[in-house]
């Protein structure tokens, strides 16, 4: 393995065009991977501005620290959770409802 990128290396390190076609290479899968970071966080702070404006809208006082932000999203989370949960029993108890009655 060891010899196989060796001579890679060397290949590269000899002809002008290799080395020219890797950096080019590496320049786009470098420019790839930032868009998709800068895409990623442009995304993360849209969804960080809708939910202050959430909060914002429903009176709820905003966090003043990082500590107090992540708490109340964590209650946010648990709340949605438990209403998933209770939606999700009450289909199932309709659905054996329907099955049992026919």
């Amino acid at each position: 393995m060891e010899e196989l990128f060796n001579n890679i290396y060397l290949a590269i390190d000899s002809n002008p065009l290799y080395l020219f076609l890797s950096v080019a290479l590496i320049a786009i899968l470098l420019y790839s991977i930032l868009k998709k970071l800068m895409k990623l966080l442009v995304y993360v702070l849209v969804v960080i501005i809708i939910y202050f404006g959430y909060l914002y809208y429903t009176g709820v006082e905003l966090p003043s620290s990082t500590d107090e932000f992540k708490e109340q999203i964590n209650d946010d989370v648990d709340k949605v959770k438990k209403q998933i949960e209770k939606t999700t029993e009450d289909v199932k108890e309709k659905i054996i409802e329907k099955a049992v009655g026919n």
